[in-house]
């Protein structure tokens, strides 16, 4: 399990974008003020919403305006809030679930990610198939005894 990058349901899609590139992320997990996940505000719903045809559009802003750290501009954004561009998150687990458990509820979901919850619903964390695949391939070099590398 991961500790989840999370930003607020209401927050401006820029400064989402903003917390996306500061972690180096593919998607954030939206919660609610009492810390419950609400969605997930990923990288791919953005491209979807700001480029429909395979084409971004970008204006270039006044002097001033926002744009990313590395200046270029960003797109005019039609939703302004990240509530507008986030997706179900579709399989949950109690925190103290299996691996076992939570690969269960991404299977039966069809999705790639589960999230870990509190008895009183709070998010505590993340479960995603690429780290289940780094755990299984971690515990396998043990189990044969490699060190590192390639075997």
């Amino acid at each position: 399990m991961t500790r989840p990058v999370t930003v607020p349901t209401g927050i401006g899609i820029r400064a989402a974008l903003r917390e996306l590139s500061d972690t180096g992320g593919d998607e954030i997990l939206v919660v609610d003020s009492r810390r419950r996940p609400v969605g997930v505000f990923a990288g791919e719903r953005v491209a979807a919403e700001w480029c429909p045809e395979g084409r971004l559009t970008v204006r270039v802003g006044a002097a001033g305006e926002e744009s990313d750290p590395e200046g270029w501009p960003l797109p005019v954004p039609t939703p302004s809030r990240v509530d507008e561009l986030t997706v179900p998150i579709r399989a949950q687990v109690a925190a103290g679930a299996t691996i076992a458990q939570a690969c269960a509820a991404m299977v039966s979901a069809g999705c790639a990610r589960a999230a870990v919850v509190s008895s009183s619903g709070r998010l505590v964390g993340v479960v995603t198939s690429g780290a289940v695949l780094t755990w299984i391939a971690r515990s396998a070099r043990q189990r044969v005894g490699v060190a590192g590398g390639d075997a």
